[in-house]
């Protein structure tokens, strides 16, 4: 099964099972009995399983083409470059301030190190 008949199976499977939930309960409501409400659903669930689990043949229009190992071979897959060490940016808690310019201290402290997240001067 392919990418596109894995999606057209699970959009079959949710349509069908919604289309006989809907007519076991339009069965049941007027028939007034739960068990052939329950019935016509688990009936339902049977044929969704048929058409959507086994292989058929609708679900296998897109097949994938896969490379022969001499290919692979041909383009080794590309190694990551030294370059590419990046800094860790610093972490920022919920209101927007970097973790390590929160302090439990006095207003004035606290309201320099909100000015100096935000490059600002201090006052």
């Amino acid at each position: 099964m392919d990418w596109q008949g894995q999606k057209l199976a699970e959009q079959l499977m949710q349509i069908l099972l919604l289309a006989f939930a809907v007519v076991a309960f339009i069965t049941g409501y007027f028939t007034a009995s739960f068990q052939l409400m329950i019935l016509t659903y688990f009936g339902g669930v049977i044929l969704t399983t048929l058409v959507t689990v086994p292989n058929w043949p609708f679900y296998n229009r897109h097949p994938l083409k896969w490379l022969d190992s001499s290919e692979v071979e041909k383009h080794p897959k590309p190694q990551p470059s030294a370059n590419s060490t990046s800094k860790k940016k610093p972490v920022k808690n919920i209101t927007g301030l970097e973790s390590n310019t929160c302090h439990l201290g006095g207003d004035s402290n606290l309201a320099y190190n909100f000015n100096r997240s935000r490059g600002m001067k201090a006052e």
